[in-house]
């Protein structure tokens, strides 16, 4: 090798990089994918998805694990490349069989919700576990999910409440509401309405969820006919419940579907959303917009 100052340097040789027959430089597996990436994310370059599907393929041919994940969210996406289900779990497959932990969340997601392929709970739980004991917080949410639920596997409270805490831990939104749930109804824990209003709290720190959906609120009496509630029915969020004639806060903290608000008498109630809303429920009920999600420990479930 010749020095900075033109004289030969013993020991060392540098080879020039392989070239093809049109005398360009063949990149190696990494450099293809990172330049693939770069194309992806649009840095040093314009945003370009064909340009990235092209050389995550070249890599992903090569068995480069990045790129096979990478291919495999463009054909899931349909972005660079027409939308095929079979080719993203194709690639994604690869992937995951090399440890890639988002390509494992990904396949897991997948037969779970039987896109491109049969629905299969026993594989969803499988690619879940498996990127979920690489600490990834959205498999964790995943797996407790399904023991929740009893898909692929039997209902295990304990367990969906241990891997529901991991993904909350990392601030994973719906883990936080959901281990504040498990909290709220003794699932898989000791009942501790303080622990639950704890998580509840960080999940509405999180904002948690956006959706706009309907939600009906009325106001309900027991069998015996001493007892009202305020019953919702719908999506979830933060509210403020006050007695519509004396102004008195009933309740601060999360309604939606499934619960209750115990009332201490039968008349009409005063909501305020987080939204700013403000809603009049007499006993008959009212339907209206509900911004997002979540669960107060004050709240008795039906």
């Amino acid at each position: 090798m010749q020095g900075i100052l033109g004289q030969s340097e013993p020991g060392i040789t540098i080879m020039p990089p392989e070239q093809d027959a049109e005398g360009d430089a063949i990149l190696d597996a990494d450099a293809q994918f990172d330049l693939g990436d770069m194309y992806f994310e649009g840095y040093g370059v314009a945003q370009n998805f064909e340009k990235a599907a092209e050389w995550f393929r070249n890599a992903a041919q090569q068995g480069h694990a990045k790129a096979q994940a990478g291919l495999g969210y463009l054909y899931h996406e349909g972005k660079g490349v027409s939308q095929d289900y079979s080719e993203a779990i194709k690639w994604l497959r690869k992937a995951a069989e090399q440890g890639h932990v988002e390509a494992q969340a990904g396949l897991g997601f997948i037969y779970f919700e039987g896109r491109g392929t049969s629905q299969d709970y026993s594989e969803a739980v499988k690619w879940l576990r498996k990127a979920a004991e690489q600490t990834d917080a959205e498999a964790q949410f995943g797996l407790g999910y399904m023991y929740f639920k009893g898909k692929g596997g039997p209902q295990d409270y304990s367990e969906a409440a241990k891997w529901f805490r991991k993904a909350a831990e990392q601030e994973y939104d719906l883990a936080l509401f959901y281990l504040g749930d498990m909290y709220f109804q003794g699932r898989g824990v000791t009942q501790n309405y303080e622990e639950a209003a704890t998580w509840f709290r960080k999940a509405a720190e999180q904002g948690l969820g956006s959706a706009q959906k309907r939600t009906e609120f009325k106001i309900v009496e027991d069998r015996s006919g001493t007892e009202f509630f305020l019953e919702a029915t719908g999506d979830i969020d933060t509210v403020m419940v006050r007695e519509l004639d004396t102004g008195e806060e009933i309740f601060r903290g999360f309604l939606g579907e499934g619960m209750r608000l115990r009332l201490h008498r039968k008349g009409p109630v005063r909501i305020t959303t987080s939204a700013g809303e403000f809603l009049r429920i007499e006993e008959g009920g009212e339907r209206f917009q509900f911004p997002s999600k979540g669960r107060g420990a004050t709240v008795f479930p039906r």
